[in-house]
């Protein structure tokens, strides 16, 4: 086994979640514009957040789903390409449990189990040729618990820990949702690795499988490389640099490059690092030890350095739940505060500004007061939208809820199809120059 360089890390955005409870509520009776609040003060608790590239998105106590950062492809779902600097509260009327986003995309699971889609075409998961700026409701008559993505390819686990797999970079080259790994209970996934095209699966023995398209001897979910057989693991996460693995006695296990980003130790050498430090959860290159602390892991310039563990970065933070990119970090404390540190270059720390931050900061949430309510028909009955200006394209986000047709230059019916909430959005010009002109929120009952 070849000795691992002690690989030095930028320091990653790491999150900690506290679980909270997630209710639902229905709004008042008269339609009105869906109002993307910015965050500038303290309101309620973070129960879950993701961090990724440049983009980042939570959900707190309510089930309200937050987005902040980067937004070129209409990743954050505001229904615009504009970046954001502070936390923006999207998708009113809608309740969440689960978000993953990046730069391209985000996908977000309700708390009923439905997964919905924004943003770059090749990833939406329900065979979009477009991309889209507000999230969509995809894969129907499945319910899901948690999505990761790598790039603009996606990997869900169901209500009975199935797998499944879809994107460009998916070996079985499918837009939509396919089943994968049929047979095994799997409990976590990421992706990422090494060179940044690796996945990963947790079966519910602690099994941890990786595979690589572009690797002959571990190619897919159906040819994966096992993981130190015989090892119980309870966590992992596949950053680029350091991938790292947390066995059920807290020891962490690793591979990755060295810090003159040349010599490599793959998967299949996987070593013990750190030796006598324990620790409960990792992501990006951040972990947290048995007392909650957040360290970060650190390498020399040689094969043959001892890889090093930081005192932890904060005494004042006890971490639940973390998510780092690597570069940009995002903890959860136990009161539910969310603390962000590190590159900031598009305001992915959602701290009103794009300067980095060498230490944690707060992260504030306040819903300013949207006036935003949500428009109740009946299934079968018909209602009438009209938006400000013309509308090129009218869209729901759950036909199967609420249909939308066009009935003039301004106007639009809408059908109640079946029980639910559902998102109408009217839009303004075509291609690269479509604009959101109004969004609205139909609850059908």
């Amino acid at each position: 086994m070849k000795s691992l360089v002690k690989i030095v890390f930028t320091f990653f955005l790491s999150v900690v979640v506290t679980a909270s409870s997630l209710t639902s509520a229905l709004a008042a009776e008269n339609i009105a514009d869906t109002q993307h609040i910015e965050a500038t003060g303290v309101d309620g608790k973070i129960s879950f957040v993701n961090t990724g590239d440049s983009s980042s998105a939570a959900i707190d106590e309510n089930g309200n789903l937050w987005t902040w950062g980067e937004n070129v492809h209409g990743n954050l779902g505001t229904g615009d390409n504009k970046d954001k600097y502070t936390p923006t509260k999207i998708m009113n009327g809608t309740k969440f449990k689960y978000v993953t986003i990046n730069s391209m995309n985000c996908a977000a699971i309700d708390i009923e189990g439905n997964l919905w889609t924004c943003g770059f075409y090749p990833g939406l998961g329900d065979g979009s040729k477009e991309s889209r700026k507000v999230l969509k409701k995809i894969a129907p008559g499945i319910k899901f618990v948690s999505v990761v993505m790598n790039d603009d390819s996606f990997l869900a686990i169901d209500e009975n820990s199935e797998l499944w797999w879809w994107g460009s970079s998916s070996y079985l080259g499918t837009d939509k949702p396919a089943k994968v790994m049929n047979g095994q209970k799997i409990t976590k996934v990421d992706g990422g690795g090494l060179y940044g095209h690796e996945w990963g699966a947790m079966d519910d023995a602690g099994n941890i499988f990786i595979w690589d398209p572009y690797n002959t001897s571990y190619n897919s979910p159906e040819n994966p490389l096992l993981m130190k057989p015989g090892t119980c693991f309870t966590d992992f996460s596949l950053d680029g640099r350091l991938p790292m693995l947390i066995d059920n006695e807290g020891n962490a296990w690793g591979w990755g490059y060295t810090k003159n980003t040349i010599d490599t130790i793959g998967p299949e050498e996987v070593i013990h690092l750190f030796v006598t430090e324990k620790f409960d959860k990792v992501s990006g290159r951040i972990l947290v030890d048995k007392d909650g602390k957040i360290r970060k892991a650190e390498y020399g310039e040689a094969l043959g350095s001892e890889i090093s563990i930081s005192a932890p970065i904060s005494d004042e933070i006890t971490a639940k739940v973390i998510s780092s990119t690597g570069l940009s970090n995002m903890v959860i404390d136990s009161e539910g505060i969310l603390w962000a540190w590190g590159t900031n270059d598009s305001g992915q720390l959602g701290i009103g500004t794009t300067s980095d931050a060498e230490t944690p900061v707060k992260v504030t949430f306040t819903d300013s007061g949207s006036s935003e309510s949500t428009k109740r028909i009946k299934v079968g009955n018909t209602s009438s939208l009209k938006a400000p200006k013309k509308v090129t394209k009218w869209e729901s986000s759950d036909p199967s809820i609420v249909s939308v047709k066009q009935s003039g230059k301004k106007k639009a019916k809408i059908t109640g199809i079946s029980q639910g909430t559902a998102t109408i959005t009217a839009y303004s010009g075509k291609g690269n120059k479509q604009k959101v002109v109004k969004t609205w929120t139909i609850a059908v009952e």
